[in-house]
């Protein structure tokens, strides 16, 4: 259970850190924060739902140990399934929104680049 519970504190780790990054960069500064969330939306998306469903199996997992009468594996099988597979999303998607903030374009004050993705909204 120890696992689980440092599990989901790295993963809240991991938002706090994304919108420290976020709010470092000279695109956040300037107030086009709209360029880096539409670049990162899928990363958003995939922590939250990783974040769900990490907590939703966690909770029938604590519910089997508590009432052990409770019989539902095939559901629980098909929760893992799902857990498993979203993992693959959410890892690729961390990995890419990595790789998308450490562009040096969002740290120098690059007017025109800037200018130029404001106004391909």
């Amino acid at each position: 259970m120890d696992v689980w519970v440092t599990q989901d504190c790295f993963i809240i780790m991991e938002y706090a850190l994304f919108t420290f990054i976020v709010h470092a960069t000279c695109v956040y500064e300037i107030g086009g924060t709209q360029i880096i969330l539409r670049n990162c939306k899928l990363f958003l998306a995939a922590i939250l739902t990783y974040f769900l469903l990490s907590g939703t199996q966690q909770i029938s997992y604590v519910y089997m140990m508590i009432y052990p009468e409770t019989y539902w594996p095939e559901a629980l099988r098909a929760l893992t399934c799902i857990h498993r597979a979203a993992s693959l999303f959410y890892y690729f998607s961390t990995k890419r929104t990595a790789l998308t903030l450490s562009d040096p374009r969002y740290y120098a004050e690059n007017i025109d680049w800037i200018a130029e993705q404001l106004s391909n909204k």
